[in-house]
């Protein structure tokens, strides 16, 4: 699909002023805002000191210039912007044309957002008087023509110059009486306080007194002016600037609107969008030629959808008529926008069922049939069709609009967009394959986000950047995910399907693309529509790969259309999408290995594999960092653990890094490692410890997780200076060119309880890499700023995709899904733009880029690369040129990137990689370590790896230098026969200077965990001589954990045992473990010899007698009268989904805010304590059985209502549950928060409770949730009105007083 050509230049006013493309579909606020901000004295002052400004003129032909000499030079707009250039020389002037002939402001409004706000204009000149008709007072158009000038006053708080220019005819009845229009205008200036340039009362003097006449003024058409008359408008305008200025004029909305309010709202709904369109309808591009250049449809429309009537063959019957377009709208008035050319025919609109009747402005009759071609026959050529609709509608019903093309054979209707205002205008398209994208928002109704415009002059950055308004609401909406491609284009996925995971397709993929530079974009249009689930992106191998839960999907796009070549290709599937909420899979990026990096949260697992895998042949994950290959589509787990990690990126020696939320927020990845994890268990067996996060601080000052949350909209001051808060989204290591250099290599992550952009500095230690804070990069100072991706681009700028919400995700007041924005952090002076299509360059280009200084070429020609070489392309030039890069460039970088992009092109053998363990730099050698172990197929390396490979790395480990490599080493382990393992490990494992380095011990136990229980002597050989003594702890536990089943475990225990008598502490290591393998265990029937060494050690011989269970008791009185008083409660809570509905609602009518605002949150306080604390902790006081509220978004009555009433609507498998009966009887209920196949770890109301899996009789885990039904049964509705209010309070209160 091809977009429209958007003419936008800028330049001093002797030349070239810009034309702006449309697209607008405005959002009003209507909300008065301070008034210095459109003060014009300011506008001066800050235009002498020489500051870059924006100058706008808005309006139609009069402001273009139609009949001017030159309309670049001599019209109106060109002549105040020389005198502005002559009166302010020091300001840096940016003039804008956002004209269109024809136009009145009724269109204008629909105009507003793209043409002018998005400007961000410092002045405004404002047209539409004469288009508008004068001499009317017309309700509906001075409506519009209010609704821009508020939002001009209100919004974008500019100071405005209405113009008012006049026709001939005007000027000829030699006087003002009568002119509606014109006291309409002059009394919206005075309440809003604007400047009024009248060109009328100055043509009308001038002529009167002689100094000019009609004829000299209007000497074509009586309609536009000649140069002199532009001149005598200029003076109109100029002399209202003036007059403003030294008047210190301050524009101001009033309070009220003095017109209707029905534009306020205006929503312009682009028809192409969504496809597939009905029969005899198709996308096609906007005329290039028309009667006018300031009518020309290239320059401001987008795609429009053209309905078609082909000649009928000689005998044949003449085709049938298109069908009809539907859509559902909302609003007061309804419009269609357009073309009209000398082929066009007519049509019908139906709303509700009736057609409209009008009158037709040709000939004055009325008629149910509008004309799009009667204005090409009258102007002589193409132009744009405008066409109101209706009016007065019902702006709160939902409406159905019907078009129903009547076409004679031959002719075509040609519509761009449906144009709807109205105080709540809302449009859904209704021949879309599935749901509409633009799905209702549940925020509270009239909770709207501020305005983006607004926004963005709030953010603060470092001297020297810029944040620029990308693209906002209607052009963009909730943007989870952004990437971009070899043509440096911005691809955005809207996700409308937040937070249900539907089954039907709602979300879209968006392309945007800024063709100038400016940093805000020109040209949109839709790829994708009817995504489901949408949560990642990422191009390459002839298409787009989504992640689209269930599934990760392919859609094929090989050439380049930018529309998919057939259906959606499954690649995986089994990806959660039911109750994972917002821990689902999400982002996507290629590695520097050529795999496919995704992410995975921790609320719910997964079994995944590939469509039609047995779940034999299925991973389980929860949370995780995973891969998956582009052709071979091996899937695999690359480390598991942290929360919900939601961003992921690599430096320029390849390190991967990924941020997370709440427990830590930034993680060197190492393949094969086990991270640190929220709650919950490790789905592998034997893990048993963890690592932490690779930063030495975090962004928050610690504590309860709900802490770090922002309190009634602002930042927790106790993190403000620490980052924020612990919530981030997105990953970016910055790579690019334009930036100083001092952020290169430094990552950059959006923090969401901040509202900002934090910076944390990547430094490389003997020990690997740290994680320093930075200051802070970005703040919004907006509650509705939830910022979620960050990508750079070619030029080295970088997008930030706005999710736009006032909540986060454990917020229930409801999604707004009809806002969205991106932004663009520029640097320096705006530099000169270069088009870039790196699809378009040689084999041997593609080979040097991997030389530029900016990474976004090196990725994407890498990535392109791998494309041609998986399609059968005769690579071998490159191959030679790639592999010579490796191998002798002076930059190890750039040796990477020749190593990387070898490997992408199948130009990477073992035998070659081999040398490259030789390389000087640490980073060249840890990447050729983990492309040796690479196997996209799964079974080459594991199982068949020639033992020269075991050598080689066995050798590098013994004598390696840098801890980097050293942990690739131990991370490799698990890509290996277990018989060359062990070289390895024991050369890892033998460095006195590694002895305290815990995180390399545990990357060597994770990739020793099979191996010892397949070879425990040598096991307990090392662990007795290592000096490391995390993994000698390991490793006793592991040997300890079959030693009771396994006589070689028990052998190799006792030896160890034995080896470390004389030595405390290492003994205390091998006890240690020992101790944790048998905790809980009833049974161990040890062989004797083992037996005796246990019993006569201090630490170990409890575990020698018989076993004695310790009776479990409640902690506390509270404590048991609760777990009684819930065991009375279960069954008499509601017990059927009608039942549990029926509460609901009868509690909701209830429970009202009036009600609310009575409660004794005292009162409240002592029931809670009865009847919530046992299991729950608020304000740092309560159990932990269940999740800590002191956040969760309590602030709701309904919160309370439906968790109660029905906990276990969507229950996070960690809160499941698990219901246990011993052989002896014992019933116990609680979560699982620890197991292997020995033991389970129960979290009960009375404590945890360690249980041998030989006592389980009976083990049941349910789709529950441990907090049981019928907690308010036996409560007094005061009781509940009071607990419920205590529930949403913000700070703890204190207990009644004792009578």
């Amino acid at each position: 699909m091809t977009k429209r050509i958007a003419i936008i230049a800028v330049v001093t006013a002797a030349a070239l002023i810009a034309h702006l493309p449309v697209w607008p579909t405005p959002r009003a606020l209507g909300i008065e805002q301070p008034a210095a901000a459109a003060s014009f004295v300011d506008f001066a002052r800050r235009a002498r000191a020489g500051e870059s400004l924006e100058v706008v003129f808005f309006g139609a032909s009069l402001t273009w210039g139609a009949n001017a000499s030159d309309p670049l030079r001599t019209s109106y707009r060109a002549e105040v912007a020389r005198r502005l250039e002559r009166e302010y020389p020091q300001a840096r002037f940016r003039f804008h044309d956002a004209a269109i002939g024809g136009t009145g402001s009724q269109l204008g409004v629909f105009r507003l957002d793209r043409d002018v706000l998005a400007r961000k204009p410092d002045l405004l000149f404002l047209d539409f008087s004469a288009n508008d008709d004068i001499t009317s007072d017309t309700p509906e158009t001075l409506a519009s023509y209010e609704a821009i000038l508020r939002r001009l006053v209100a919004e974008a708080r500019v100071p405005v110059v209405q113009v008012i220019f006049p026709f001939k005819w005007n000027v000829a009845a030699k006087s003002t009486a009568g002119m509606k229009r014109r006291d309409a205008h002059l009394a919206l200036a005075a309440a809003y306080g604007t400047a009024v340039g009248d060109a009328i009362s100055l043509a009308i003097d001038r002529v009167g007194r002689g100094e000019t006449t009609l004829e000299t003024l209007w000497p074509v058409d009586g309609v536009h002016p000649c140069d002199e008359g532009y001149q005598l408008f200029a003076d109109a305008a100029w002399d209202a600037f003036q007059a403003a200025v030294q008047g210190g004029k301050v524009c101001r909305p009033p309070a009220a609107l003095l017109h209707a309010d029905t534009y306020m709202r205006a929503v312009r709904q682009p028809l192409f969008e969504s496809a597939p369109l009905p029969a005899g309808w198709q996308v096609g591009r906007p005329n290039l030629t028309s009667a006018f250049f300031d009518f020309l449809m290239s320059r401001w429309l987008d795609d429009v959808v053209i309905a078609s009537r082909a000649e009928a063959k000689p005998a044949e019957e003449p085709p049938p008529q298109p069908a009809r377009l539907r859509a559902h709208f909302t609003g007061r008035m309804v419009m269609l926008l357009g073309e009209t050319t000398k082929t066009s025919g007519k049509y019908r609109v139906w709303i509700d069922g009736k057609p409209i009747e009008h009158e037709s402005p040709w000939t004055k009759e009325k008629t149910d049939l509008f004309d799009a071609g009667a204005f090409a026959e009258r102007i002589g050529g193409n132009g744009h069709h405008a066409q109101v609709i209706a009016t007065g509608l019902d702006g709160a019903a939902e409406h159905l609009l019907e078009i129903e093309p009547v076409l004679e054979p031959g002719q075509e209707l040609r519509l761009e967009s449906l144009c709807v205002a109205g105080p709540d205008a809302a449009v859904t398209l209704a021949w879309a394959a599935g749901p509409s994208p633009h799905a209702v928002n549940t925020q509270v109704q009239g909770d709207e986000p501020t305005a983006a415009a607004e926004l963005v002059r709030g953010i603060t950055v470092p001297e020297g950047f810029r944040v620029e308004l990308f693209a906002a609401e209607p052009d963009v909406s909730q943007p989870i995910a952004i990437t971009t491609d070899a043509r440096g284009r911005l691809w955005v996925v809207e996700n409308y399907s937040y937070p249900e995971w539907r089954t039907t397709g709602t979300d879209r993929v968006v392309i945007l693309e800024d063709a100038d530079g400016d940093g805000r974009f020109d040209s949109r249009k839709v790829f994708l529509d009817g995504g489901r689930n949408l949560t990642g992106i990422t191009l390459g191998h002839g298409g787009v790969w989504l992640l689209s839960p269930p599934e990760l999907v392919f859609v094929p796009d090989r050439n380049r259309d930018d529309m998919p070549d057939g259906p959606a290709e499954p690649i995986l599937d089994g990806f959660n999408a039911k109750t994972i909420g917002h821990n689902v899979v999400n982002g996507l990026l290629w590695g520097p290995d050529g795999w496919l990096y995704g992410r995975h949260g921790i609320t719910a697992t997964s079994r995944v594999g590939r469509p039609g895998d047995p779940d034999s042949a299925r991973t389980t994950i929860d949370c995780s960092i995973w891969r998956v290959h582009p052709e071979t589509r091996r899937f695999e787990v690359v480390a598991r653990g942290t929360t919900n990690p939601w961003g992921l990126d690599y430096d320029d020696y390849g390190e991967m890094i990924f941020t997370n939320n709440v427990i830590g927020h930034l993680w060197h990845l190492v393949p094969g490692a086990h991270y640190e994890r929220m709650r919950g268990v490790d789905p592998e067996p034997h893990v048993y410890e963890l690592m932490p996060q690779s930063a030495d601080h975090l962004h928050w000052a610690g504590g309860a997780w709900q802490d770090s949350r922002e309190k009634e909209g602002n930042v927790d001051p106790a993190a403000d200076d620490l980052g924020g808060g612990h919530s981030h989204c997105g990953g970016m290591i910055y790579l690019g060119e334009m930036f100083p250099e001092s952020y290169r290599g430094k990552i950059f992550m959006c923090n969401t309880h901040g509202k900002r952009v934090n910076v944390d500095r990547l430094e490389y230690g003997p020990r690997g890499i740290v994680g320093r804070h930075d200051p802070d990069f970005l703040k919004a100072f907006d509650t509705w700023f939830r910022g979620i991706e960050l990508v750079s681009g070619p030029d080295g700028r970088v997008w930030i995709a706005d999710w736009t919400d006032k909540g986060e995700c454990h917020d229930h007041d409801g999604v707004h899904r009809t806002s969205g924005r991106i932004y663009t952090v520029l640097y320096g002076s705006p530099r000169p733009h270069e088009t870039v299509d790196l699809n378009t360059k040689s084999d041997a280009e593609l080979v040097a880029l991997q030389l530029h200084r900016n990474d976004w070429f090196c990725r994407h020609a890498r990535e392109i690369l791998a494309e041609r070489a998986a399609a059968g392309r005769d690579l071998s030039a490159a191959a030679v040129d790639l592999r010579r890069l490796a191998e002798t460039h002076a930059d190890p970088t750039r040796r990477l990137r020749g190593l990387w992009a070898a490997h992408a092109i199948g130009a990477a053998d073992r035998r070659w990689l081999r040398g490259r363990l030789a390389d000087e730099h640490a980073s060249v050698r840890a990447w050729a370590v983990r492309l040796l172990v690479d196997d996209p197929t799964g079974e080459a390396v594991a199982t068949a790896a020639p033992d020269w490979l075991g050598n080689a790395l066995a050798q590098l480990a013994k004598h390696e230098p840098a801890g980097i490599v050293r942990l690739h080493l131990a991370g490799a382990l698990g890509k290996l026969p277990s018989r060359l393992r062990w070289p390895i490990a024991e050369s890892l494992a033998d460095g006195a200077s590694d002895a305290d380095w815990r995180e390399l011990a545990l990357m060597l136990w994770y990739g020793l965990r099979g191996p010892v229980a397949e070879d425990p002597a040598r096991a307990a050989a090392l662990a007795a001589k290592t000096p490391m003594p995390t993994l000698r702890r390991l490793i006793a536990r592991r040997l300890a954990f079959d030693a009771d089943r396994s006589a070689a475990c028990a052998a190799a225990l006792e030896s160890l045992l034995s080896a470390t008598r004389g030595d405390v502490e290492r003994r205390a290591d091998v006890t240690s473990g020992i101790a944790a393998a048998w905790e809980g265990r009833k049974r161990l029937p040890l062989p004797a010899s083992l037996l005796v060494i246990v019993a006569a050690d201090p630490s170990l011989k409890r575990f020698a007698g018989p076993r004695v269970e310790p009776e479990v008791k409640p902690r506390d009185a509270a404590a048991a009268s609760t777990a009684a008083e819930i065991a009375r409660l279960q069954a008499a809570g509601p017990s059927t989904p009608a039942a549990r509905q029926a509460a609901i609602t009868a509690w909701r009518q209830k429970l009202t805010p009036d009600e609310l605002s009575r409660a004794d949150l005292s009162a409240g306080r002592a029931v809670w304590r009865q009847r919530c604390g046992a299991c729950h902790v608020l304000f740092d006081e309560g159990g932990n059985v269940g999740p800590n509220l002191t956040g969760s978004g309590r602030a709701e009555a309904d919160y309370a209502i439906l968790n109660v009433m029905d906990p276990s609507a969507v229950v996070p498998e960690a809160w499941r549950l698990t219901q246990v009966i011993t052989a002896e009887g014992r019933v116990l209920s609680g979560a699982v928060v620890a197991a292997d196949d020995r033991t389970l770890t129960l979290r009960t109301m009375s404590g945890d409770v360690q249980l041998d899996r030989e006592e389980i009789d009976e083990l049941v885990t349910r789709e529950q949730s441990v907090m049981p039904e019928g907690l308010w049964n036996g409560l007094t509705d005061e009781q509940v009105r009071n607990l419920v209010a205590y529930l949403a309070s913000p700070t703890q209160v204190p207990l009644p007083a004792l009578e």
